[in-house]
């Protein structure tokens, strides 16, 4: 392969990166936003957030309640074929609240 065609097959790659990551369709989940789910990459990739950086992101009863809903949903969905579990700020998840 010459090296246009190199660099040409890694712009491409670039690109749709790009595309993929600004391609955010939404946010649900928990009604108080304590979780947020976002999907990309035309609905392949389901990002879950769990959203109390304030307390190390605890778990509470309800939000761990949302969440199986969540996953339920997201399993049951033909288009996601990834998902990603994450905490927002400096720590994933310091455990159950209560």
């Amino acid at each position: 392969m010459n090296q246009s065609a190199t660099a040409l097959d890694s712009e491409a790659e670039t690109r749709k990166d790009a595309e993929c990551r600004e391609e955010m369709v939404g946010n649900r989940g928990a009604m108080d936003g304590l979780v947020k789910v976002e999907t990309r990459c035309n609905g392949n990739l389901a990002l879950i957030t769990i959203n109390r950086p304030q307390s190390l992101n605890s778990l509470t009863r309800s939000m761990m309640t949302d969440l199986a809903q969540i996953f339920k949903s997201l399993d049951s969905n033909e288009e996601v074929k990834v998902i990603i579990l994450t905490g927002a700020g400096r720590a994933f998840c310091s455990g159950v609240v209560g």
